[in-house]
């Protein structure tokens, strides 16, 4: 080993970078957050493309009030169908739902939870409210799908 060899200064400056550039990189983002916006990952648009309205139709909800379409407008809304019981497929879907919504964070206010049932001939209300219990703020509205009926 020679005698005049100096130790060299790279593992200084290694470390110096590794752990001095993410302070500074972030530094420079909190004083120009603009520069973050083409990262943004706020969901904004539609999920359906292209978006189909909804034909004005009157709902009805279990106690027998009337649900206008208008009241879904604005909303994210999630829809489960089932027929006139609720099965175990349909409580899957409903806490998933109850899921997804409480997912959202601060946008759960704009997630509505809708459960349609197709059949309200043949409900048993009882079971289907004890059914329900769980899964608290589901709105549950019927709609008859006789043969004649056609959405536009």
């Amino acid at each position: 080993m020679n005698a005049t060899t100096r130790p060299s200064n790279r593992p200084f400056w290694i470390l110096l970078a590794v752990t001095g550039l993410p302070f500074i990189a972030a530094w420079i983002i909190f004083f120009n957050p603009s520069l973050m916006d083409r990262f943004s990952t706020s969901n904004h648009g539609a999920l359906v493309t292209p978006v189909r309205p909804l034909p004005a139709l009157e709902f009805e909800t279990l106690t027998g009030a009337s649900l206008p379409t208008k009241h879904l407008e604005g909303n994210w809304t999630l829809l489960s169908v089932t027929g006139s019981r609720c099965d175990e497929n349909c409580e899957t879907n409903l806490f998933h739902m109850r899921q997804i919504r409480l997912a959202m964070g601060e946008d759960r206010k704009r997630v509505l939870r809708v459960l349609l049932i197709e059949d309200p001939d043949n409900l048993a209300r009882a079971e289907l409210e004890a059914q329900l219990e769980p899964f608290e703020g589901t709105a549950v509205i019927t709609l008859d799908f006789r043969p004649g009926f056609a959405a536009r």
